[in-house]
């Protein structure tokens, strides 16, 4: 029985020792060798915002496709038109979305949705690097006719 024991230690020892063999001993002298690096770091850094973006909204509706488009178009035109007085130098304001959809309105009488008109959604935002216009640009949409103000 201690023969078998001692046989048999003898043996994993070497099998786990033919394990741990240098693979470049099989290996061949023309195959390259592969070697992989691992890195991972992280930082963190508050910094002071150089750039503020306001983004305001004008929604127009009306019985006539064509009239809330206009009135929409007059309204978001004179905003603009107000808030680039103001703008200096790498300060931009640009259209970033518009649509326009039908209303609905359920009719109780009948007992379903009828058509309305049409609201016009026209959003635009300004880029600015002077947080002191902020409240003038907020100011100059509101007063105008913007139904909404974000950013």
């Amino acid at each position: 029985m201690m023969k078998t024991n001692k046989l048999f230690f003898t043996a994993a020892i070497l099998l786990i020792g033919l394990l741990f063999v240098n693979s470049e001993v099989f290996a061949d002298n023309n195959t390259p060798k592969e070697s992989t690096i691992n890195a991972q770091a992280s930082a963190e850094q508050t910094v002071i915002p150089d750039t503020i973006e306001i983004s305001f909204t004008v929604e127009t509706k009306d019985k006539n496709s064509q009239k809330a488009v206009d009135k929409n178009s007059q309204t978001a035109n004179n905003i603009i038109a107000n808030i680039k007085k103001i703008l200096g130098e790498n300060e931009t304001i640009k259209t970033n979305s518009y649509s326009m959809t039908q209303t609905y309105e359920y009719n109780r009488t009948l007992k379903k949705s009828e058509m309305t008109g049409y609201l016009v959604t026209n959003g635009v935002s300004v880029k600015l690097k002077d947080k002191n216009k902020v409240s003038k640009v907020i100011d100059i949409a509101t007063t105008n006719g913007a139904t909404r103000v974000s950013g």
